[in-house]
């Protein structure tokens, strides 16, 4: 919705937000201001914690084990996916590891959507590392 209407700063998404709340949600973030910028990540973080997932890392594991790059998106988009997720299912990890780079360098090449990239890959990317693969 911020997108849609050219909301920009965090001032304009939480007051936007704010107003847009009701039941539960606005029980949450009641006496919550929006004057700053971080008073949009501030809703947010009280919102999560009332009603995020307590099991949210292990949630992001199964989306990393499952991703897949979409017919249509193009794979520099799939990686930026794919370290999204990594990163929210491993938020103290270090992606530049080498254990790490591997299970990215796997996931990528399992969830490329073209077989015959995976293949390429495969032969041809063994001894590279995640960023120099893609």
């Amino acid at each position: 919705m911020a997108l849609c209407n050219g909301w920009t700063t965090g001032v304009e998404k939480a007051q936007n937000l704010l107003i847009a709340m009701e039941g539960a949600a606005a029980e949450t973030v009641r006496g919550l201001t929006a004057d700053k910028d971080e008073d949009y990540d501030l809703i947010w973080e009280n919102l999560a914690r009332r009603f995020g997932h307590i099991d949210e890392p292990e949630r992001a594991k199964r989306r990393f084990d499952n991703k897949k790059q979409l017919e249509s998106e193009i794979i520099e988009v799939f990686e930026q996916g794919l370290r999204t997720v990594f990163r929210e299912a491993w938020p103290t990890g270090d992606p530049k590891s080498k254990e790490n780079d591997w299970t990215l360098q796997r996931r990528f090449i399992d969830g490329l959507f073209d077989p015959a990239l995976q293949q390429f890959l495969r032969l041809h990317a063994r001894t590279d590392d995640f960023a120099t693969m893609v």
